[in-house]
């Protein structure tokens, strides 16, 4: 064999492999350039997240563990555009999609609820609102209190949560902590008599257990209700400890 044809084929081959580790590098590069700008977009939806999940709580709505950051603040940008019917529809069609999850969770979290929280569940199913409604509420207010021993609605001097002190305490800036965010103020749900004024809606726990609302029985209550109960199981049991 000629040795300069080999040197020659040695080196055509030395450069296709170059040029195709060139592409790989110049792919990766690319790549990677992809993973930092959504890595940014995730940070910054993470940013978002808490004054989102504020907006919808401020509206009845309170968020799973199953919905990303994205769906958070795109429905709570929708809330500032005030498509309020189109925010409900959204929730409505997610809590639907999981409600079978949502209910065997529950019951299986809270099996000394089992029987009152499958007649809340039939209840809604039936389209008995009115009936669904204050269970899902009062239920929600049990399991609190059964998991950090403090009253979910209870305030203290000047309106303040009670709960607020117990969510102080976690490490701030954990993701604990921003789940719980919403529950530091009063929020259409849990406000007062005193802070009631200063949401709309019908679904408020003082009116509904005080026979002052008479029209908060509808399916986007019932659904909101859901999502609160869901929201303060799921929360309490992954961020605290039963004593």
């Amino acid at each position: 064999m000629d040795p300069l044809e080999d040197f020659r084929k040695a080196i055509e081959a030395s450069e296709k492999f170059g040029s195709y580790f060139r592409q790989q590098i110049e792919a990766f590069n690319k790549h990677f350039e992809r993973l930092q700008e959504q890595f940014v977009q995730i940070g910054k939806s993470f940013e978002k997240l808490p004054d989102s999940m504020a907006q919808l709580a401020d509206h009845g709505w309170y968020t799973t563990l199953v919905m990303t950051p994205g769906q958070t603040n795109y429905l709570a940008n929708e809330i500032y555009k005030k498509h309020w019917r189109k925010v409900d529809n959204n929730m409505m069609e997610l809590l639907q999609r999981d409600l079978n999850r949502i209910k065997r969770t529950l019951i299986e979290r809270h099996p000394n609820r089992a029987k009152i929280l499958r007649s809340a569940f039939k209840n809604h199913l039936r389209k008995d609102y009115n009936s669904s409604i204050p269970l899902f509420l009062t239920q929600a207010d049990g399991i609190c209190f059964e998991s950090i021993k403090t009253k979910l609605y209870s305030t203290e001097n000047k309106g303040v949560p009670k709960i607020s002190k117990i969510i102080k305490e976690l490490p701030p800036g954990s993701f604990s902590s921003l789940m719980l965010g919403p529950l530091l103020k009063q929020r259409l749900i849990t406000a007062t008599e005193i802070k009631r004024d200063d949401f709309s809606g019908t679904l408020n726990r003082h009116d509904i257990f005080h026979g002052i609302s008479l029209d908060y029985g509808s399916k986007v209550n019932s659904f909101k209700s859901i999502s609160w109960i869901q929201y303060i199981s799921e929360s309490l049991s992954k961020f605290f400890k039963k004593e």
